[in-house]
């Protein structure tokens, strides 16, 4: 895997990035920090990236001789980022020649100091360097960070060459004369090995294919019984509980359950259906939103049996004569009552809902506890962890008490509890879709779009909890819910919520 991308400073001047984006770079390392005072282009160039969908870096040329020299050059760099997303690490470029007459142990020193500082403050880090500092002035401590080495010709003519690729490191800087359009002059190129955007690996359990995968295995190849027979899934026996029961143990160590009364205990429930009416129907779009792997329990007052979701309007699950089969979800639903449909594996994309397609910062926040987890979603996988002090972006989204985050380029949940927001301002005018009017007499404001696995609707915001007849609002997304659509909407500018469209009129 390789990523084009280029490293940028004031040094090149006022950049396209729009013309660039299309040009097919995939990433920017830029300057944050000059020697004395932040580099005059770096807003501007972070903006540009950010809106062009171009991932970011940043690096910082360092001219410490000491230990606090460094740590004051970290201090320098997050008060520029402001705990603002990056998607690659903060460089730490180490090619000053009166440094380097310092000597190794020294460089050691002064470039762990700022790499742990800056590391704490929640951001990725690496070292920038050419393969001769790499080779014969990094210590074995440093070679455990993420390096990015330089290695061109004196001939230079912007052109990769092959031959001179360093054997380590996980980015080549292959040029500094290098031409692209959008870029006045000639620019520093660069290709990247490592992928920071954290995307899940294919093995990864991001849904229940494994166990999905082991139940179609059996297909006509297990006899149904309720017996002790029934634990010997995988050699000859089983009923509906137990097939799904061995497929989430053997595909992920995960133990779901035994039987069904067991099971509806526990995971998530993804879907309450008992309270009905008419009972239990399920409805196509329902389905639609349904993952692979989840279980759909079916019964009136309990559960009695339990089919698992395959996927393009499919489920799998024991019947009559030997082994499970297949059937139509819809169908197979409409001809019973449906108790509720429950998850075992967690998918980070489906589990709640998306908020937008891409981050948009609206203000920052810092953390006022030590170890607290950054989620997927809320409630849901540790992503990382942030501790007292730590700076982040926030994007004025709050569920159910969970902050919507971006640390340092991880974007996910944390506890309101633990989020002290700065003053914060919405997105720019220009991002909202139209400035809608209230039809209704009164309209609550609520939380979160739709109704929670209760069946209810979100609380209402405590800042601004109702709209009157006539109040004017800015529409800023659209979100579909069980047939309804719902606004994220902006109030007076500041206060964020969620109505249903029913009551909203454009103006």
């Amino acid at each position: 895997m390789e990523i084009k991308g280029i490293d940028v400073s004031s040094n090149n001047g006022i950049i396209d990035w729009s013309t660039v984006a299309g040009y097919g770079m995939g990433f920017a390392i830029l300057r944050v920090h000059q020697r004395n005072g932040i580099d005059s282009t770096f807003e501007y160039n972070y903006k540009g990236c950010k809106s062009n969908g171009i991932q970011v870096g940043v690096y910082k040329y360092s001219y410490a001789k000491t230990v606090a020299q460094a740590e004051q050059e970290a201090e320098d760099v997050l008060a520029v980022l402001n705990g603002r997303g990056l998607d690659f690490p903060v460089f730490y470029d180490l090619e000053w020649s009166e440094q380097r007459k310092l000597g190794s142990a020294a460089i050691e020193k002064i470039a762990a100091a700022f790499l742990v500082r800056v590391q704490k403050a929640g951001y990725k880090v690496g070292i920038y360097c050419n393969v001769d500092w790499y080779n014969n002035v990094l210590t074995a401590a440093l070679k455990k960070y993420d390096c990015w080495l330089a290695a061109y010709p004196a001939n230079d003519n912007g052109e990769l060459q092959e031959r001179l690729r360093p054997s380590a490191g996980i980015g080549w800087q292959y040029s500094e004369k290098a031409t692209i359009p959008g870029i006045r002059g000639v620019v520093d190129r660069n290709v990247f090995y490592k992928d920071y955007t954290g995307k899940k690996e294919e093995n990864n359990m991001a849904n229940g294919q494994k166990a999905v995968d082991l139940a179609m295995s059996r297909v006509k190849k297990n006899q149904y019984t309720q017996s002790f027979l029934r634990v010997n899934v995988f050699s000859g026996y089983s009923d509906c509980s137990s097939l799904l029961w061995k497929c989430f143990e053997k595909a992920y160590g995960t133990y779901i359950g035994s039987w069904t009364g067991e099971q509806v205990n526990r995971g998530r429930r993804v879907l309450l259906c008992k309270n009905r009416y008419p009972y239990g129907k399920l409805t196509q779009e329902e389905i639609n939103q349904m993952q692979i792997g989840d279980c759909i329990y079916y019964g009136s007052g309990d559960a009695y049996h339990v089919e698992m979701y395959i996927g393009d309007g499919k489920q799998i699950g024991h019947g009559s004569g030997i082994g499970p089969t297949i059937k139509n979800c819809l169908e197979y639903a409409h001809s019973r009552g449906v108790y509720q449909v429950r998850r075992f594996v967690e998918d980070d994309s489906t589990k709640a809902p998306a908020i937008t397609s891409s981050w948009k910062a609206t203000g920052t926040a810092v953390c006022t506890a030590d170890d607290v987890n950054v989620r997927a979603t809320p409630g849901g996988t540790v992503l990382r962890k942030v501790n007292k002090g730590n700076r982040f972006e926030v994007d004025g989204y709050v569920s159910n008490g969970w902050a919507h985050v971006n640390v340092a380029g991880t974007i996910g949940y944390i506890y309101e509890d633990y989020v002290k927001a700065d003053k914060i301002s919405d997105a720019p005018e220009e991002n909202r879709l139209f400035v809608g009017k209230v039809t209704a007499e009164t309209l609550n404001v609520r939380s979160w779009y739709g109704r929670d696995e209760q069946g209810q609707y979100y609380p209402k915001i405590k800042s601004y909890p109702e709209l009157k007849k006539g109040n004017l609002i800015d529409v800023l997304v659209a979100y579909k819910y069980s047939g309804e659509t719902w606004y994220k909407i902006r109030i007076a500018g500041k206060y964020l919520g969620f109505v249903s469209a029913a009551y909203i009129e454009r103006t």
